[in-house]
């Protein structure tokens, strides 16, 4: 098959485009020296790991499509203090579109901190789904897939998604059960890192296989109603805090060469007052509505 008609996973049709690569012994070394995780196993038999585009959504993607990580990788991960944050300012965004009484899904929930975020002013009725289990909580967890979920015919006011797309190879699968899962009118919220700034440039381990499969940003997310018409996109909003990683370099030559910007200008000069806020943010949000039957 030619590099031009490489199947999506998320559009379900041959019209993608390779446009870059990885050496997976790199992706094994970086994890190796990062994180002390053994992450070979994945990249059994693989030399190159593809990153592929697609041509009706912009959406990038890894290849092959079977290295997403297993629950071993995560439960390694949540060891770290740092992995489950417990008061995300994707939250917030939630706040504005839910009242009290309503009945939210969030996938991916991990030990429920949404639910503590939010019921701090209003009482909803929420349900989380997570893979990897989370002892002595209080907060209502199932665990099963959105897919297994979906299965149940439960319709939700809101269904939420934060830090979780990324991870999913299957992405067509995984955003048909959301939808499925909303009443008319419900907002999806999806949250994802934005790898339209420094999050796409930073060449972090953890924004690769298997941790990451997918490559998010404005314009993948607000193109996804091109997918599924059900939906309709509501409002894009970015993250006002900025990624921590000033001092990476191939992000700070990246915005020198590609810009023409004098070297005399210092970088957290350039950060603080000339990068727009979508490249400084490290997280963009996503709203849609699931549009009335007619």
């Amino acid at each position: 098959m030619p590099d031009s008609a490489i199947f999506c996973p998320l559009c379900l049709k041959n019209n993608a485009m390779r446009v870059g690569s990885l050496a997976a012994a790199e992706i094994v070394e970086s994890f190796r020296a990062n994180f002390a995780i053994d992450t070979s196993p994945y990249f059994a038999g693989i030399e190159t790991v593809h990153i592929c585009e697609c041509r009706l959504t912009g959406y990038r993607y890894f290849t092959p499509l079977n290295l997403g990580a297993n629950a071993q990788l995560y439960e390694e991960l949540g060891t770290r203090p740092w992995y489950y944050e417990s008061n995300k300012w994707e939250f917030s965004t939630v706040d504005q579109y839910v009242q009290t009484g309503t009945r939210v899904l969030e996938v991916g929930c991990g030990n429920g901190a949404l639910y503590k975020a939010i019921s701090a002013t209003k009482d909803i009725d929420y349900t989380g789904l997570e893979l990897t289990a989370h002892n002595g909580t209080e907060v209502r967890i199932i665990q099963e897939t959105i897919e297994e979920h979906a299965e149940r015919e439960i319709r939700y006011d809101a269904v939420c998604a934060f830090q979780v797309l990324e991870h999913v190879a299957d992405v067509h699968s995984f955003l048909t059960a959301c939808i499925g899962c909303l009443a008319a009118n419900a907002p999806l919220i999806i949250g994802v890192p934005n790898n339209a700034g420094y999050v796409g440039l930073s060449q972090n381990a953890l924004n690769m296989p298997p941790h990451h499969m997918g490559l998010w940003k404005k314009y993948s997310l607000e193109r996804l109603p091109k997918v599924f018409p059900e939906i309709r996109h509501v409002a894009t909003l970015f993250d006002p805090t900025t990624h921590p990683g000033l001092s990476d370099a191939p992000v700070i030559e990246h915005f020198y060469r590609k810009w023409l910007i004098p070297k005399a200008m210092t970088f957290k000069f350039l950060h603080a007052f000339i990068l727009p806020r979508w490249v400084r943010s490290k997280t963009v949000v996503a709203v849609f509505r699931k549009r009335e039957p007619k």
